[in-house]
C-alpha cells in the first residue's frame, strides 16, 4: 500500500458511491483516506441531506458563518488555472473552511473564506 494506491482507491470508492447518494438525495463528502504502508487502508466518507434543489441542508448556515453569500454552493473559480468548484464548509478548520473541487482532477482542495470571496466577487467565478 502506498500513497498513490491509496488515492486511486479513494477516488474510485467514491465514484462508486455517488450513484447510491444522488438515487438517495445526499450530498457525498469524500473524506480522508488513511494507510498503514503494507497492511491496511481506511477511507472515510460522509453522506448528507440535501434540499430540493440539491444543496447540502446545512450549507447555508455554515457560508453566513464565515461570510460567505449562501448560494456559493456549486459556484466556480479559477486559481492557478485550474477551475474549481466550492462544494463544503468546514468549520473547524479556522484557517482554511472552503472544500473545492478541482474540475479537471476531481479532487477536493481546501481555501480561506476570504480568497472564495474574493474569487467570486471579482467577477472570476463561473467560467
Amino acid at each position: 500500500m502506498n500513497r498513490q494506491l491509496a488515492e486511486s482507491l479513494r477516488i474510485q470508492a467514491a465514484d462508486l458511491l455517488r450513484p447510491f447518494a444522488e438515487e438517495n438525495n445526499l450530498a457525498l463528502a469524500p473524506g480522508t483516506a488513511r494507510y498503514e504502508k503494507g497492511v491496511s487502508l481506511t477511507l472515510k466518507f460522509e453522506f448528507k441531506t440535501r434540499n430540493d434543489d440539491g444543496v447540502p441542508a446545512d450549507f447555508a448556515q455554515k457560508a453566513a458563518t464565515i461570510n460567505l453569500p449562501a448560494d456559493c454552493y456549486g459556484k466556480q473559480f479559477r486559481s492557478n488555472g485550474t477551475t474549481f468548484a466550492v462544494s463544503d464548509i468546514v468549520l473547524r478548520r479556522r484557517k482554511y473552511p472552503v472544500s473545492a473541487r478541482a474540475l479537471n482532477t476531481d479532487k477536493i482542495y481546501k481555501f480561506s473564506a476570504d480568497f472564495v470571496k474574493f474569487k467570486l466577487l471579482v467577477g472570476d467565478s463561473n467560467v
